[in-house]
């Protein structure tokens, strides 16, 4: 009996997480800094900040089209880092990440019903329902398998809540102590081997190899009794050079905090962050991100700081390759409004800066500034400038 509480539990709480109204979190590597349009190669410096600024206004990952935003974490990371998740929503569904599968789609589940658990000792069967009545998009999950005398089988399907249903077949292998389970799974054409060890205090230890389609995910890690995870997760597209493609660790603090450290590589850029969030949900951002084929390095770097009611400032700099830079520094507002200044030094002059601006944006991306540039004769030029939505700048009335 005692393997079989154990397959339960982990059914519900380890391999397949679904049960769970909260999950371990991890920053998913597509809210980094990623490769966005640069600033130039020193030359038109007019363009140089106000087209970056365009550009990756309407490339903002959170939708808003902030200003730089594929620098700077989405304001979204202030309230929840995004769970740590699989490419598809079936892999995220199957990996029981209620708040993976949940993203984007009607939030998380607002509470799991207790599970309703079922053991006959005489043929092995059992049988565990755990039913979510509001919120996400799973609705219920059901395992039903037979338990051999330490090895068996079952199957757990995830009803989504739309009525679609993905079912995961399973087998295990229980220790003679009962304390550790090797699982072999499949749906598809995803697959899942991993080994849990349970500790004295419920939680447990975790290796996960999951096949899914365009790579491997590999997970070790260990989860407490409260379903808080700290270790390592890694992807590795066999179809790209680098190997492995991302690497993120996950580690929880006593004060309630995390700590996340995330790099990779991606469209031939190399990044790297690091994530600290505190138990109250205010978090800081460290970034660096570097294109191998520009002689600057690293490209870009920086730091944000968000509070848990989406107030954020932070700066970064861009590093050109002839050693000029850019430097933006960014404020929002809850309500998504962004005040943006910055200033260009070209290396081949003497002036610093030779450049400098400031812009605020509205939610939808549009942004009405100024442009000052520092001219030879020591005046400065000032001009009118506004970013459209479409990306696209005008420079007016200059003087």
């Amino acid at each position: 009996m005692k393997s079989v509480q154990i397959l339960l539990m982990m059914a519900c709480a380890g391999t397949l997480w679904a049960c769970e109204a909260e999950t371990p979190t991890t920053l998913d590597p597509a809210e980094g800094p990623t490769a966005g349009s640069t600033a130039g190669d020193g030359a038109g410096a007019v363009d140089a900040p106000a087209a970056a600024a365009a550009d990756n206004g309407a490339n903002s990952a959170n939708g808003s089209n902030d200003a730089h935003a594929q620098f700077a974490p989405s304001q979204g990371l202030a309230t929840r880092v995004r769970a740590l998740s699989l490419p598809s929503a079936e892999a995220e569904a199957a990996n029981g990440d209620a708040a993976a599968a949940d993203s984007g789609s009607g939030g998380e589940c607002v509470a799991w019903n207790a599970p309703t658990e079922t053991y006959n000792g005489m043929t092995g069967e059992f049988s565990s329902v755990s039913a979510c009545p509001e919120g996400g998009d799973i609705a219920e999950v059901r395992t039903e398998g037979r338990d051999e005398g330490g090895h068996g089988s079952y199957t757990t399907t995830y009803v989504m809540r739309d009525g679609s249903e993905i079912a995961w077949e399973f087998d295990f292998v229980n220790s003679a102590d009962g304390a550790t389970q090797t699982l072999s799974g499949s749906s598809g054409d995803e697959t899942l081997e991993a080994t849990y060890t349970m500790d004295a205090e419920g939680g447990y230890d975790q290796h996960e190899v999951w096949g899914v389609e365009g790579g491997e995910y590999l997970v070790d890690g260990h989860t407490t009794a409260q379903g808080v995870f700290s270790g390592t997760m890694s992807f590795d597209d066999p179809s790209t050079e680098a190997s492995p493609d991302y690497t993120a660790t996950s580690q929880p603090g006593d004060d309630g905090s995390l700590t996340q450290v995330v790099s990779g590589v991606s469209e031939g850029w190399a990044y790297s962050y690091t994530l600290v969030t505190d138990a109250a949900g205010n978090s800081g951002y460290d970034f660096e991100s570097d294109a191998p084929a520009t002689a600057a390095s690293p490209d870009y770097a920086g730091h944000y700081d968000w509070s848990v009611d989406g107030v954020g400032n932070g700066h970064y700099t861009q590093l050109l390759d002839d050693g000029s830079t850019v430097i933006v520094s960014d404020v929002y507002d809850a309500a998504g409004n962004v005040d943006e200044s910055w200033s260009f030094d070209d290396l081949a002059t003497e002036r610093n800066p030779d450049q400098e601006g400031t812009v605020h944006y509205t939610p939808d991306g549009h942004g009405v500034g100024e442009l000052r540039t520092h001219l030879e004769d020591g005046s400065v030029e000032t001009c009118a400038m506004e970013i459209h939505v479409d990306g696209t700048t005008d420079v007016t009335n200059c003087r």
